[in-house]
């Protein structure tokens, strides 16, 4: 293949942490729902108060048995906020055991809430032209449509006669995002859920069921491509890669960002492309999630970047 390879098998993996960034802009209803249309600057200062605090109390769904409720950590009064999602799930029983005795240790009722803290950032400057949400999953946990259908239906009831589009960034946006044009030095293939058989000539043992990934590493002082060429490459490929009768459904880059390795993904479900794996980066607490100055700091550094690559193209 030209570049270095890895062949590895796994029964599980850690509960990852990865954040997604959308991008908000604002239109007048009837207009293309296009994010290079026709914008109006967003005047969010109000707006995010409003919304923040309307949404601090638990909103319901009961059709998705699910919950969620916003818990603001930092504001600057100006439009943008930052603090935790608590995300809740409900509609079925389950039991908490002691991991060595397996004793019980709690029953969950059918309408008792399961919930977990998950990292959000709101921002909408003045100056700016557009918004930015940023969102936190743990272990591919997440309520992003959720909370941004509520966010459009809220800001549309409120600006009567402006209509809101939201867009995932992407690494093949060059034009908002800081990673399209880095370069790629190693990807990462995977599947889940794979007959265990394939290591039984090597082990003697066959699991159930095994993960697999391939690494693929550039050499020394060479690179594998852009992220955004090879993202935009990777879409447009017919069919699976197969490698040993093995079909791969995920793909990941990782290129270097600010002396920082980082992890995006390429290919895979909606919710996983785009996502960037912050899981190495962040201090984890006592309860396993996240502490919340840490992921904050990582959504500050991609925010600046995503802000300076805007206004070095508007300058």
């Amino acid at each position: 293949m030209g570049a270095s390879e890895a062949f590895i098998l796994s029964h599980k993996m850690a509960n990852a942490v990865t954040i997604r960034i959308y991008r908000i802009e604002t239109f007048y209803q009837g207009q293309p729902h296009s994010i290079n249309g026709r914008r109006v600057k967003l005047k969010g200062a109000n707006f995010v108060k409003n919304f923040v605090e309307l949404n601090s109390s638990i909103n319901r769904s009961d059709d998705l048995e699910r919950t969620w409720f916003l818990e603001e950590k930092e504001s600057d009064g100006l439009g943008s906020s930052c603090g935790l999602i608590h995300y809740g799930s409900f509609g079925f029983t389950s039991t908490i055991i002691d991991s060595e005795t397996r004793d019980e240790k709690f029953h969950r009722a059918v309408d008792d809430i399961e919930q977990i803290p998950l990292f959000y950032e709101l921002l909408i400057p003045k100056t700016e032209g557009a918004g930015f949400f940023v969102f936190q999953s743990f272990g591919g946990k997440s309520c992003i449509s959720l909370i941004m259908a509520k966010f459009k239906r809220d800001f549309e009831e409120e600006n009567e006669g402006f209509a809101i589009f939201y867009k995932k960034v992407m690494p093949t946006d060059g034009e908002t995002n800081p990673f399209a044009n880095l370069p790629v030095t190693k990807m990462t293939f995977v599947t889940k859920g794979v007959s265990g058989d394939i290591i039984e000539e090597y082990t003697g043992v066959s699991p159930e069921s095994v993960n697999v990934e391939i690494n693929i590493s550039s050499k020394r002082r060479q690179i594998l491509g852009r992220l955004k060429d090879i993202m935009g490459a990777s879409t447009k490929k017919e069919g699976a890669l197969v490698f040993k009768d093995i079909e791969f459904s995920k793909l990941y880059a990782e290129v270097k960002y600010k002396n920082r390795k980082r992890r995006v993904g390429v290919i895979g479900s909606d919710e996983e492309v785009g996502f960037i794996d912050i899981t190495d980066e962040v201090t984890r607490g006592p309860d396993g999630h996240p502490e919340f100055s840490s992921i904050r700091e990582e959504s500050r550094d991609l925010l600046s970047g995503i802000m300076q690559t805007l206004r070095g193209l508007n300058d």
